[in-house]
């Protein structure tokens, strides 16, 4: 029985096999979106067959693999993951970054929605269940009815065996306390959103153990937390220090901005409406919920909502929709037809865009096309106003770098939108 083992490793990776999951979890989920929209790259015969070998290290479904053991770092008796490969500690086995647990398992889960894999997809989505219910029981006990009498918080930094910890390994810094069970910040955080109630208690520990709310050691990541119970507040303390704060090394502000943005206008997660698919989000602002899908398929399906709510989804598309908000409008625009020409001219690669769009509230209001690169990275971005039922037009982006794929968003006045990502 053996480990993939990085060099140079670091936090114990290799001597202790400490961590894999939350090491091997950040390129899992990188090579996710990559195949997301690029399916050949993630083939056996190109770069699958090691991602492949990553989540067999953290995260094999088999129990016959004589290569890597069976869920290396989960432990289904426990319901959540140990991150120490050795256990000889007083306390047992231990694991800090739950957040970092959980965007691994949120990783297989896409990775195995992207490829076509629902072997993987079912194993992270089983994976992603218990930990993040875990998360809410151990590390921050929303409920009030695990930590013990004595426990001075309602959150724990560190859970072991034998016990808890309002600590890290390696400060005790009460930012870093709190944002190590935040970071990575992404979709796969919404379940930090599921208690508003508690998210805001934590939120408000944290303050006082602070001595305030400015922080310098991981304030985006913190903001990010924040927005969970307060959006409004989060968003006024990043533009307050848009210009100055220091950006967590994983972070940018761009993305730190979208996030807060999205959560003030979206409202709070509401977990108690599901989905019969594993991409898909909705959110109560107070007046109206918004239900979000994304489709990995090369087909238009209907997500089906739990609450009686139905949303078409194009193929490969992200799609979003109100719900009673009293507006009248809650259909999400269409993408009749997109076709792409990419061609290179002198040091210019090109990609034009041939797209019609409609909206059955007659409301259209925006199309936006956007160039990506291989790793996601935006390369030229086109915006086209529009109105009325129905629009269509030819759109050029281009870039010096070398384009991997090109997506169209259409939204419409009441902020309903559709997007499709082609390949090229």
């Amino acid at each position: 029985m053996g480990a993939l083992v990085g060099y140079n490793d670091s936090f114990g990776s290799g001597p202790e096999l400490n961590d894999h999951h939350f090491h091997y979890g950040y390129y899992v989920k990188g090579a996710a979106e990559i195949a997301r929209t690029n399916p050949t790259w993630a083939d056996a015969t190109n770069y699958g067959g090691m991602v492949e070998h990553l989540i067999r290290d953290f995260a094999n479904p088999s129990r016959t693999d004589s290569m890597y053991p069976f869920l290396r770092n989960f432990a289904p008796y426990a319901g959540h993951s140990w991150a120490a490969g050795n256990p000889a500690f007083e306390l047992g086995n231990n694991q800090e970054s739950s957040s970092e647990a959980v965007n691994a398992y949120a990783a297989v889960l896409l990775y195995g929605e992207y490829t076509g894999d629902t072997e993987l997809r079912d194993l992270g989505a089983y994976l992603l269940a218990h930990e993040t219910t875990a998360v809410d029981e151990y590390w921050y006990d929303v409920d009030e009815e695990n930590h013990p009498a004595d426990w001075d918080y309602s959150y724990a930094g560190m859970v072991w065996g034998a016990g808890y910890k309002y600590d890290t390994w390696w400060t005790d810094d009460v930012e870093a306390i709190h944002g190590i069970n935040v970071l990575p910040v992404g979709g796969h955080s919404l379940s930090l959103g599921r208690n508003r109630a508690a998210a805001s208690a934590t939120y408000d520990e944290l303050v006082t153990a602070n001595g305030g709310d400015y922080f310098d050691y991981w304030p985006d990541v913190l903001w990010s937390y924040r927005a969970f119970s307060d959006p409004a507040d989060a968003l006024s303390l990043f533009e307050a220090r848009a210009s100055s704060y220091p950006v967590e090394f994983g972070e940018s502000k761009a993305h730190t901005y979208r996030w807060l943005t999205a959560m003030d206008g979206l409202g709070a997660v509401d977990d108690s409406v599901t989905a019969d698919t594993p991409l898909a989000a909705v959110f109560d602002d107070g007046t109206a919920k918004t239900y979000v899908a994304y489709n990995a398929a090369d087909t238009e399906t209907t997500v089906n909502f739990s609450d009686g709510t139905s949303l078409s989804v194009p193929a490969n598309s992200l799609a979003t929709t109100g719900g009673d908000s009293g507006s009248g409008d809650s259909s999400a625009p269409t993408i009749d037809s997109m076709s792409v020409n990419a061609y290179s001219s002198g040091a210019w690669n090109n990609a034009t865009v041939d797209w019609a769009v409609s909206d059955a509230d007659g409301d259209l209001q925006s199309v936006v096309i956007e160039l990506y690169d291989g790793s996601g990275t935006v390369l030229d971005t086109r915006n086209v106003s529009v109105s009325g039922g129905s629009a269509s037009g030819s759109t050029n982006t281009r870039s010096k770098s070398t384009p991997s794929s090109v997506s169209l968003t259409v939204t419409d006045a009441a902020g309903n939108s559709t997007t499709n990502t082609t390949s090229l």
